[in-house]
């Protein structure tokens, strides 16, 4: 007995249709920190920031991921952080399981925070889908508490030596564009909400306790970084200003929470391609990263921001460019 085209194209359907749900994610909300055990008293960071990764095959974002591979194997980091804008594509899913391929084949400790082009084309659900669903070793991302306005990503890296704490670090989200009706701007940026910052201050108060010192990644600069441009500050900045600074619009507590803690030492942003400087106030460190993405804007050499802390917890930074040259 023949079925009809019409049976058949149901039967199908149905034994198909249990294969072509896709589960809801689910989002691990788990606030512990990431912890690492040193095996030498130090610490060495490679921030690469704005890759900009846009088509995958193209000969820029061959050459980014090329960067990134050159200088990871020159400065052997403990650890790469990826400060946001990985992509800019209407691709931005493949791209992200391009780079994650890429980074696991480093087989390197890496993380990272968005930046405010990641979902210019997808949500930001259908990413982190990708994400976490990638089989990774050493990627340490999580999106972390429930935090008011707090966006994806929000969490803590602690390093130990012999058991003893050594370092810490804070990753946070500082989201996308604002859209503010009738205000004519073109570019207004997101801001770290009261439950960021109550979220950071009440774990850098208890470093403070235990006299542990911090340094903060996000992709979007605080306010304060505008403070570099003021002509009495001019002998304090070290490295280029090559455009405004296009921070957050609100400051919310979060550079005074640095200060306060008096062991927060640097916060390092990206955003700003044509910025690589680093501006002291107050004690604390603002500095941006190197841009690293040929597809990104800007005539900037492209390189990465190196961190270091040494066995007496000093701190210090340079850069490293595309042709492994350092500038102090």
């Amino acid at each position: 007995m023949k079925l009809r085209i019409s049976s058949v194209l149901i039967l199908l359907i149905a034994l198909l249709l249990p294969f072509s749900r896709q589960k809801p994610l689910v989002l691990d909300h788990n606030d512990d920190p990431f912890v690492f055990h040193l095996q030498k008293e130090s610490l060495k960071i490679a921030q690469f920031t704005d890759l900009h990764l846009a088509f995958g095959f193209d000969a820029n974002d061959r050459k980014t991921l090329k960067l990134i591979s050159n200088i990871t194997a020159e400065t052997k980091p403990d650890l790469i952080v990826l400060s946001g804008d990985q992509t800019l594509s209407i691709t931005a899913p493949a791209r992200h399981r391009q780079l994650i391929r890429h980074m696991e084949s480093l087989k390197t400790p890496w993380t990272f925070v968005f930046g405010n082009h990641e979902a210019d084309y997808h949500k930001m659900e259908r990413l982190l889908k990708v994400i976490f669903t990638m089989n990774t070793k050493y990627m340490y991302f999580k999106v972390g508490p429930l935090l008011e306005n707090g966006g994806y990503g929000n969490f803590t890296i602690n390093y130990l030596y012999e058991d003893n704490p050594f370092y810490n670090l804070y990753l946070l989200d500082s989201k996308a564009e604002l859209k503010i009706p009738g205000s004519g701007r073109l570019f207004v940026y997101d801001y770290f909400s009261e439950a960021q910052v109550d979220w950071y201050r009440n774990k850098v108060m208890i470093d403070k306790i235990n006299n542990i010192k911090s340094t903060v990644f996000a992709h979007i600069p605080l306010i304060q970084y505008a403070d570099a441009l003021l002509i009495e500050n001019k002998d304090k900045v070290k490295g280029i200003i090559g455009e405004r600074i296009s921070h957050q619009e609100v400051d919310t507590g979060f550079f005074n929470a640095m200060v306060e803690s008096t062991v927060s030492e640097a916060f390092f942003a990206g955003h700003d391609h044509l910025n690589n400087f680093t501006f002291e106030k107050d004690g604390i460190i603002l500095g941006y990263g190197q841009i690293s993405g040929y597809n990104g804007y800007g005539t900037l050499r492209r390189g990465a921001r190196i961190i270091e802390i040494d066995e007496s917890k000093m701190f210090k930074t340079y850069v490293v460019y595309e042709d492994l040259s350092y500038e102090y």
